[in-house]
Order: structure tokens, then C-alpha cells, then sequence
């Protein structure tokens, strides 16, 4: 399987809080996604991506934004 379909189930997984048997079967198998979860957990690819994210957010000043938006949402 290639590491962008197993991506779309685990994030689809993610975002759904949906149990990994109940992945569609558009995406590889659950066991598939999990093993391929758990092996780039291990290897830091899943921090990685999350830090190149927010480097791109706070590239483009969005980090600063959210947060003042955050703080001075009404209550």
C-alpha cells in the first residue's frame, strides 16, 4: 500500500473517532493503517509533520492571529 492512502485512513480515523475496524474500505485495511501508524510514530514522522505545520502557520503570522482571536473571543 502506498504511505499516502495509509495517511488518508489514519486521518480519517482520527477525525471521525471512529473504531479502526470501521475504516472504509476506500483505504487500505485497518490493520494495514494501524501497523503503518505505529512504525512512523516510532520513527517521529507524525512530530515532524506537526512541527513543519506549525512552522508554516506561524510562517504565515497565523499562529499569533489564532491565538489573539482565542483570547479575545467573547465569552
Amino acid at each position: 500500500m502506498d504511505d499516502r492512502s495509509c495517511l488518508d485512513g489514519i486521518l480519517w480515523i482520527m477525525s471521525t473517532g471512529a473504531q479502526w475496524a470501521e475504516l472504509p474500505t476506500r483505504y487500505p485495511s485497518y490493520a494495514t493503517c494501524w501497523r503503518r501508524l505505529r512504525s512512523w510514530e516510532g520513527q517521529g514522522v507524525f512530530l515532524k509533520m506537526w512541527r513543519a505545520f506549525l512552522a508554516a502557520l506561524n510562517a504565515d503570522d497565523r499562529i499569533a492571529r489564532a491565538q489573539f482571536d482565542a483570547a479575545h473571543a467573547a465569552r
